[in-house]
């Protein structure tokens, strides 16, 4: 579904997507598999339909070449933290500003880089930001894979408390190269997060709750800590290409083996039906 059959996505044109589903729900409880990037997308997704089969796999993500922008010795000194994603109340921007400005630590910078939206403009932000505007809160803009990916290469911690993402690819992208990755557990890659040791991720319901995650985070930021290399290789394996494509082939092979044994079910539910219709009814009897 990437993303169709979250509660966010449903809030939308709500009557038209919820009568679709309502016309597809036996199609796809008796015949559909469902592929889902995270656990939950897939958890989103059960709320609105029971397919016959679900599967779960990461979705391939890659290193951007690497092309270094300058960087101040100033910015190399100072523990940097990075809030990556679209301007949204979605993705907790202005109250992930204002707790970073609650429990902010002498030296530390919150750089933020994502598009405005409808929603959030820029001048929110700078409300949000006070007089730390310019300072420890530095709006980026939106930028360029290439220049994001300098940025995950520079920063100490990327952030990203929203409340839903189905596959992050800032985060995917980040751990990539070798950034510590901080979400909510909203974000569909969090499980990796933790499995690989990559970062953690938080239950997040308050403001409270990203000010005492943002302490963490300001804390491991502290150390200057990057991911080791063995943990980018095992990021990068289980986010490969190869794997993507041998996760498609084995759910294909299993929707296909289920479409064949309901065949054959259905076909041997025939035979009797016809042998029971050609059984003389004294033979039944017996």
């Amino acid at each position: 579904p990437h993303g169709a059959l979250t509660d966010f996505c449903l809030s939308r044109n709500t009557i038209a997507k919820k009568i679709w589903i309502a016309s597809m729900r036996e199609f796809i409880s008796q015949r559909a598999g469902l592929i889902c990037s995270s656990d939950y997308e897939l958890r989103q997704a059960l709320h609105y339909v029971r397919p016959a089969s679900t599967h779960v796999f990461y979705w391939p993500a890659q290193p951007v070449p690497n092309m270094r922008i300058s960087s101040t010795v100033e910015d190399r000194d100072r523990p940097t933290i990075l809030l990556a994603g679209r301007l949204h109340p979605m993705k907790r921007t202005l109250q992930t500003v204002r707790a970073f400005r609650s429990v902010h630590r002498a030296g530390a910078r919150l750089y933020v880089a994502g598009p405005p939206s409808k929603e959030v403009s820029v001048r929110d932000l700078k409300q949000a930001a006070g007089v730390d505007w310019g300072t420890s809160v530095i709006y980026l803009g939106e930028l360029a894979r290439s220049e994001m990916q300098d940025w995950y290469r520079r920063a100490d911690g990327m952030v990203i408390f929203s409340k839903g993402d189905n596959f992050s690819h800032a985060a995917a992208e980040a751990m990539l190269a070798g950034c510590p990755v901080f979400v909510s557990q909203d974000v569909g890659l969090g499980s990796l997060i933790e499995e690989q040791d990559c970062g953690s991720a938080f239950a997040i319901e308050s403001d409270i709750d990203i000010e005492r995650a943002l302490v963490q985070v300001l804390d491991r930021a502290a150390t200057r800590s990057r991911l080791s290399g063995a943990k980018v290789e095992s990021v990068s394996a289980a986010l490969s290409e190869a794997s993507f494509r041998i996760n498609v082939s084995r759910a294909f092979m299993s929707a296909c083996a289920s479409v064949n044994l309901s065949a054959s079910q259905g076909r041997l539910g025939i035979a009797e039906t016809r042998l029971a219709e050609s059984t003389p009814s004294r033979h039944r009897r017996l």
